[in-house]
């Protein structure tokens, strides 16, 4: 996969010094997907990325892109609303990402986006979560500096304050992610991947898990 999609100055500014991580998460779905012109592709919590666009352009993939903070509904390709109730069809797609999103989903937000995901694919169809993150403890990371109110903390889960500048990123100890996540998947079939080296391609780079769930 040429990296020269990654080279636009506004990909670098959006991303800042965290460009080379971003690439690797693009890289990491973009791979696992197995994207081609068949494909329909929805890009969930996208905001201002650009990967649907490289999607695109590399795969010739009908593409979606969703955010929360979208207008409400379906507006060309763009779709506003939360991840649990996403305004398409049944098998309405056939590969679906979500980079460096999943763990804020606050509330039960992730448990129900995996059972739409199941609903939204296709049979055969994929979802690739990246980065998953993992860890011995349940908690919650939060900045004690950002907005929190209206801010559900998970019971049990230990809350960690770190400047983080994100009000909530959840992170799974393995007995949460099954509870959480694995006993929503119905259909789906999980494999999980362990990135080993990310550190090699840039000190900033900090992915270590991903997780691909296919119908």
């Amino acid at each position: 996969l040429s990296l020269a999609p990654y080279r636009s100055r506004l990909y670098r500014w959006v991303y800042g010094p965290y460009f080379m991580e971003k690439a690797l998460e693009h890289f990491l779905s973009y791979q696992l997907l197995g994207l081609g012109p068949n494909d329909v592709y929805l890009d969930v919590a996208s905001g201002f990325s650009e990967f649907p666009d490289i999607v695109a352009a590399l795969s010739g993939a009908r593409v979606w892109r969703h955010d929360l903070d979208y207008p409400a509904g379906v507006h060309g390709d763009m779709i506003g609303g939360t991840a649990a109730h996403i305004p398409l069809s049944d098998a309405g797609v056939s590969k679906i990402a979500v980079h460096s999103s999943f763990e804020e989903f606050e509330g039960d937000a992730d448990t129900a986006f995996i059972r739409e995901a199941g609903r939204l694919l296709r049979p055969g169809g994929r979802l690739c979560i990246v980065p998953l993150f993992l860890g011995d403890r349940y908690c919650i990371v939060t900045d004690p500096a950002v907005d929190r109110r209206k801010v559900c903390f998970d019971a049990g889960a230990a809350i960690v304050e770190f400047p983080s500048r994100n009000r909530f990123e959840r992170l799974y100890d393995a007995h949460t992610f099954r509870r959480r996540v694995l006993q929503a998947c119905g259909t789906l079939r999980l494999s999980g991947y362990h990135v080993v080296n990310a550190a090699y391609l840039d000190p900033n780079c900090f992915v270590r898990f991903v997780a691909l769930f296919e119908k």
